[in-house]
C-alpha cells in the first residue's frame, strides 16, 4: 500500500455567501423531510457475486496532508429579512499523518460585528480496517465561545428549523 502526500495546501482570504430562504409556519423543514442530507446508496453486489456488499473503503489511512485556511469569511444571510451571521477572520488547519496517525484539526474566528471568538480543536482516529465506519471511529473535540452572541445563530436555525428566537451571548467550554 503506498501513501499519498498532498503537502500543505494553503487558501488564504476565501468568502463563502450563502442565503437561506426561511420555514415558514407549518412548513417541513429540511431535517423533517429527508432533503437536509443525500442518502448514501447501498453498494450492489456484482451479477454473480453472492452475499451481502461489503462498506466501502475510504483510503483516508492512506493520505498525508494539510489543508490550512487563513483569514477566511462567511456571511450567511436569511432571504427577505436583514438577519446575517457573519465569521470573520476564520483560520483552519486540517491535518493528516497518514496511517498510523490521527487526523487533527483546529478551526477559530470572531464572529463579524459582535466580537465574540470561537474555537474547535480535535482529531479522529480512523479505525484499523480504514473504513469510514462511524460507530467505530475514535474521535476527541474541545470547543470554546467567548462572548458569542446567539442572535444571529437563531436567525440561521430559525431559517431552516422550527427553532426558538434566541438572544443573549454564550460564553462555553465543551
Amino acid at each position: 500500500r503506498r501513501d499519498i502526500d498532498l503537502g500543505v495546501v494553503n487558501v488564504v482570504e476565501p468568502v463563502v455567501d450563502m442565503v437561506l430562504t426561511p420555514v415558514t409556519a407549518g412548513q417541513k423543514t429540511p431535517a423533517e423531510t429527508g432533503s437536509a442530507r443525500p442518502r448514501p446508496s447501498t453498494p450492489q453486489p456484482k451479477p454473480g457475486v453472492s452475499g451481502a456488499p461489503s462498506a466501502p473503503v475510504l483510503p483516508m489511512r492512506e493520505i498525508k496532508g494539510s489543508l490550512k485556511v487563513s483569514q477566511g469569511r462567511i456571511r450567511m444571510a436569511v432571504s427577505g429579512t436583514d438577519r446575517v451571521l457573519i465569521i470573520d477572520t476564520l483560520n483552519a488547519t486540517l491535518a493528516a499523518g497518514g496511517p498510523g496517525h490521527p487526523v487533527t484539526f483546529d478551526v477559530s474566528g470572531v464572529q463579524g460585528g459582535y466580537g465574540g471568538r470561537f474555537g474547535v480543536q480535535g482529531m479522529v482516529e480512523w479505525p484499523e480496517n480504514g473504513r469510514f465506519d462511524l460507530p467505530h471511529l475514535t474521535a476527541c473535540v474541545r470547543a470554546s465561545l467567548d462572548q458569542f452572541e446567539l442572535e444571529p445563530i437563531g436567525a440561521v436555525a430559525q431559517a431552516v428549523s422550527h427553532a426558538p428566537d434566541m438572544r443573549g451571548k454564550l460564553n462555553a467550554t465543551l
